[in-house]
């Protein structure tokens, strides 16, 4: 329904990884996520941007629509939507508290990611 279900905080470690494996940072309960799917990454050298990296999984991983190739890296922006397989579940990035209602949700669950 688009609701803010839960919070993810993604911003104390230099990485976190995502997918079903129970030693993953973020676990992902759902059969098209890899054991070990994608991972954010922080660039605290530079501009302190957020990388997210597909590990190679096998369903694939969406952000803003696109969906990755196999170990391709895109630089994450406030606002970000990811999808990790064929879940409906979706994951927003955002910075600090700023937790306010999301109208581009589209009727999907979401989740958001904080830095």
């Amino acid at each position: 329904n688009g609701e803010q279900i839960a919070i993810v905080a993604v911003g104390q470690l230099p990485a976190y990884v995502f997918g079903r494996d129970p030693d993953c940072h973020v676990r992902l309960d759902h059969a098209s996520v890899s054991r070990r799917h994608a991972a954010i990454v922080h660039d605290r050298r530079g501009q302190g941007q957020v990388v997210l990296m597909d590990l190679g999984s096998a369903h694939g991983t969406v952000v803003d629509g696109r969906r990755l190739g196999r170990g391709e890296q895109v630089v994450l922006k406030e606002g970000s939507n990811v999808r990790f397989g064929a879940s409906t579940r979706s994951y927003m990035l955002s910075r600090g508290s700023k937790w306010e209602d999301d109208d581009d949700a589209q009727g999907r669950d979401v989740k958001r990611m904080r830095y």
